[in-house]
């Protein structure tokens, strides 16, 4: 992780009253939507963003295997998760840890799978959606129509299938970054949910700058400068 949870902790504190709590729900997630988990990049190489970009978004791939079940199926990987932040930053585990046994994240990623109805057999959907979520929330633009989701999830499976280090993926690497990126997910998702709702245009400008960040780090996707992902996939009308 290049920058510490902690920091963006103190940076989304520092735009809060005084009487905050660090340990509050919405704290957590401002600082979670800085996190990158290791498992959701070991499998990205570099030319994974352009041949995204480059991908026709109208055309129509098999999906592709995550080898996961049910998203319930996923929380075996929680405690591994934050032993494996734990290495690099003792406070962002220490909220990954609360987050995790607080808020029961993955039944209510459940919420963000029908919002964009994928199916978590599908490596593609947890991509787009994850890559919807941030741009979302990196752009703080409105929600896109159903027919950007499709075309954001055919480019995914079409990057996904340019990918070595992916299709060599075991099933258990596949399970694992499945299930770290739709943590992020979920993590950006409530942390601009909260952001929104508290009122405060320096914490929600922060917020969506974690998310951009985090898109860089996990894929090497800059959100707010990609012509491409904007013309081909998010203007497109609902």
């Amino acid at each position: 992780m290049e920058e510490p949870c902690s920091r963006a902790l103190d940076h989304a504190m520092s735009a809060m009253p005084e009487t905050a709590d660090r340990g509050s729900v919405r704290t957590i997630w401002y600082c979670l939507a800085n996190l990158v988990l290791p498992d959701a990049t070991r499998w990205i190489e570099p030319n994974f963003a352009p041949i995204l970009l480059a991908a026709d978004s109208k055309h129509v791939s098999p999906p592709v295997d995550s080898c996961v079940a049910a998203v319930g199926d996923l929380r075996k990987f929680e405690t591994m998760f934050v032993e494996e932040v734990r290495d690099e930053d003792a406070d962002a585990a220490r909220l990954l840890q609360q987050a995790f046994k607080d808020n029961d994240v993955f039944t209510k990623i459940g919420i963000i799978v029908q919002q964009f109805s994928f199916s978590v057999g599908d490596f593609a959907g947890i991509v787009g959606s994850y890559i919807s979520v941030a741009w979302i929330a990196a752009n703080l633009a409105p929600v896109p129509g159903y027919e950007s989701y499709r075309r954001m999830e055919n480019v995914a499976r079409l990057a996904l299938g340019g990918s070595p280090v992916f299709q060599h993926a075991t099933p258990a690497e596949r399970r694992r970054a499945a299930a770290a990126l739709l943590a992020q997910t979920f993590f950006i998702r409530s942390a601009l949910i909260a952001a929104g709702a508290s009122g405060n245009d320096t914490i929600l400008k922060r917020v969506s700058d974690s998310a951009h960040a985090n898109a860089l780090r996990t894929l090497g996707l800059d959100l707010r400068e990609s012509r491409e992902l904007h013309d081909q996939i998010f203007a497109i009308a609902a």
